[in-house]
């Protein structure tokens, strides 16, 4: 079944218990987040860690999302606290995203 709607309001009606639409929300999402802990971390295995890691804190969080910001810009927010399994290193995406898209860049860490 392919899910209809903007990722908010796919967001919204997960929230009200469709399963569908919240694993429609997940996928959409699930390659960005893997691919910032990839590029944080640098190692296949860690970036599959970390990222399963913060899904599982998007879909947890989820109802929390009330929609005055985009939901990308929110589910952003949510894994405040990735790190590679084994360390105490931590970083928030938004230090994550200066690394990779330079220092400045417009719309970094202003929400």
């Amino acid at each position: 079944m392919t899910m209809t709607g903007t990722i908010e309001e796919r967001a919204t009606r997960a929230v009200e218990g469709d399963a569908a639409a919240l694993e429609s929300v997940l996928r959409e999402v699930r390659d960005d987040v893997y691919g910032l802990a990839l590029r944080m971390l640098g190692h296949l295995t860690d970036a599959e860690d970390v990222s399963q890691e913060a899904l599982i804190r998007i879909a947890t969080q989820l109802a929390k999302f009330e929609g005055r910001s985009k939901f990308r810009t929110w589910a952003w927010r949510r894994p405040r606290r990735l790190k590679r399994p084994g360390t105490v290193k931590v970083h928030s995406p938004w230090t994550m995203l200066s690394w990779i898209m330079g220092p400045g860049a417009a719309g970094v860490g202003d929400c």
